[in-house]
């Protein structure tokens, strides 16, 4: 369990982005960043959730994203 102080600091040190560098993040980070959000909560432990990583800027576009 991670102790009280580090999460604490965790939450008051948060800030939001809302400005983004156009680099690629890298494969590895999207993969850690995917499986932590698996730990996220869901009704009733449904795990109904789908995760669709989009790079094609063209795509992004078309989505409304960027």
């Amino acid at each position: 369990m991670m102790p009280w102080e580090e999460l604490s600091e965790l939450v008051k040190k948060r800030r939001s982005i809302r400005k983004f560098q156009d680099k690629p993040v890298p494969e590895d980070v999207l993969v850690k960043a995917l499986e932590l959000a698996t730990w996220a909560p869901n009704a009733g432990n449904s795990q109904a959730w789908r995760f669709l990583i989009v790079s094609d800027k063209k795509l992004l576009q078309q989505m409304g994203m960027q």
